[in-house]
């Protein structure tokens, strides 16, 4: 039996009621709990569907399990849940290998856990057969009879370090305590990283000088949040301005990119009185005296250049 995580005793947990898996409720509110239910498919969000309550999404868990799940979020036509206890495990299930994932033995909390991977506790193998079949189901739904099985090319596998791009959260409400990294899988604090198991190894390389410099970067209040991105000619990093931005900031960004070897770009609010750009949301960096946007690409396997922008989901 695993125990992945117990609620604290408080306010937000007061009269938290239990719900046992023969129960077929439709509705939930958060902090409900949901007692011995039964894990079905994974679906394309890396949740999993629970036997008696198909309205209900649940994270930290594998197909087949036996779990006690908790509420997080409740919407008009779902759920969202997170398994805090696994009663009996998929023989699929393994220890994660991320010190920050959930499933990596340190980690015995989910509001401990890193948000950034949530399947990290099983084999490569088998997530990739997992997340196929999601996929096949979701396309059957979508085209109906239309849909032929037959066209899938075999996948494409990627070693471990595959991530080109990444997005970072901050929580800069204490200055002289900032932090940068992801969020956590059960809330929306954040969990300060200086390394991620799953990025190319030069986005690693920036990822670590960030977490060294977020201690003196006393304006980062004003960044909502910062983008990594690996592109053809080399890496990127996006600084998300929620306003105008001081000089002092500004320089501090061009010499953290000259001594990380990579492109720093920001967003045209925190440019402030340089001229404004017709996206609001562009990314801009600073060259012979004029804020431009460089042209980012990125190369597929056949080595064709597809042009991108620190925006683009890759």
């Amino acid at each position: 039996m695993v125990k992945l995580f117990q609620p604290k005793s408080g306010k937000n947990n007061k009269g938290a009621r239990g719900f046992k898996g023969s129960q077929n409720s439709s509705k939930f509110s958060p902090n409900n709990s949901l007692m011995n239910v039964t894990t079905t498919e994974l679906t394309i969000q890396n949740q999993v569907k629970l036997d008696d309550h198909s309205n209900v999404f649940v994270k930290g868990a594998l197909p087949g399990e036996r779990i006690n799940a908790l509420i997080l979020d409740s919407g008009k036509n779902s759920s969202t849940a997170v398994a805090t206890k696994i009663l009996k495990a998929s023989e699929s299930r393994i220890d994660a290998h991320c010190q920050y994932a959930l499933g990596h033995p340190k980690i015995t909390h989910t509001e401990h856990a890193c948000g950034g991977c949530v399947l990290g506790f099983t084999s490569d193998e088998i997530l990739l057969t997992l997340k196929q079949k999601a996929l096949c189901e979701a396309m059957q739904r979508v085209f109906g009879e239309r849909y032929n099985d037959k066209v899938w090319a075999e996948p494409i596998t990627s070693p471990i370090q595959y991530r080109r791009k990444i997005r970072l959260a901050i929580d800069a409400r204490n200055p002289k305590q900032s932090k940068v990294g992801f969020r956590h899988l059960n809330g929306k604090n954040v969990l300060p990283i200086n390394q991620c198991e799953v990025c190319e190894p030069p986005l690693q390389k920036v990822l670590s000088g960030l977490s060294a410099c977020v201690s003196d970067w006393h304006w980062l209040k004003s960044i909502g949040h910062i983008s990594l991105l690996q592109t053809h000619s080399g890496g990127a990093v996006g600084f998300h301005a929620t306003g105008s931005l001081g000089q002092a900031a500004l320089n501090a960004i061009h010499v953290f990119g000259d001594t990380h070897q990579c492109m720093v770009l920001v967003n045209d609010k925190g440019a402030g009185h340089l001229p404004q750009w017709q996206s609001t949301q562009s990314y801009g960096q600073l060259s012979e005296g004029k804020w431009v946007t460089p042209e980012l690409y990125l190369a597929t396997i056949d080595d064709d250049l597809y042009p991108i922008t620190m925006e683009d989901f890759i």
